[in-house]
């Protein structure tokens, strides 16, 4: 499995997570239903897809981008770039 979100932003929000009392769980660590999507684990190379409404209200989905603006994120090009054709927006 290649690098996931929460492990790039070290956002601590994957379950167990220094983050998630503070500022609960994200979906996409937890996301089953996209295990292996883009090779990662869980929604972890999906998040943008992933992640709850009500996250990206609140401006949750990241520290590095707003809600919304996921195509400009530091992550989602990276994993675009590393997928190349086979990458699933």
């Amino acid at each position: 499995m290649k690098m996931n979100c929460w492990e790039f932003y070290e956002c601590g929000r994957e379950p167990g997570g220094h983050s998630v009392e503070r500022r609960g769980a994200c979906q996409a660590p937890m996301d089953e239903e996209h295990n292996g999507t883009n090779c990662g684990k869980n929604g972890g190379r999906y998040c943008w897809s992933v992640m709850s409404e009500a996250s990206k209200r609140e401006g949750k989905c990241c520290k590095r981008v707003g809600a919304g603006e996921c195509c400009e994120c530091l992550f989602y090009k990276l994993v675009k770039g590393q997928e190349g054709e086979k990458f699933v927006p």
